[in-house]
C-alpha cells in the first residue's frame, strides 16, 4: 500500500510510524499507559515492555486490557 506519509498522526512529531513509535514513543501512547498506571521504558522494545505492563497489570484479562488500548 502506498500512503502520502508514514508519520504519525496522533502525535505530529513527523515521526515514522513503527510499532515502537506507536505503543511506547508516541505521546498519545505515553498518556494512555499512564491513564492505566503504568510506565513503559523508551529504552525496551515493545516485548520487553509488553511483558513489564503484563506484571504491573496483575490482571488474568492482560491481552485485552492491551487489545482495548490499542
Amino acid at each position: 500500500m502506498q500512503l502520502e506519509s508514514y508519520n504519525c498522526e496522533l502525535c505530529n512529531q513527523g515521526t515514522e510510524e513503527t510499532i515502537d513509535h506507536l505503543f511506547l514513543h508516541c505521546t498519545f501512547a505515553q498518556q494512555c499507559w499512564g491513564i492505566i498506571n503504568s510506565a513503559v521504558s523508551n529504552n525496551s522494545g515493545i516485548f520487553h515492555n509488553l511483558n513489564v505492563l503484563k506484571s504491573q497489570l496483575h490482571s488474568q484479562f492482560f491481552m485485552e486490557a492491551i487489545i482495548l488500548l490499542c
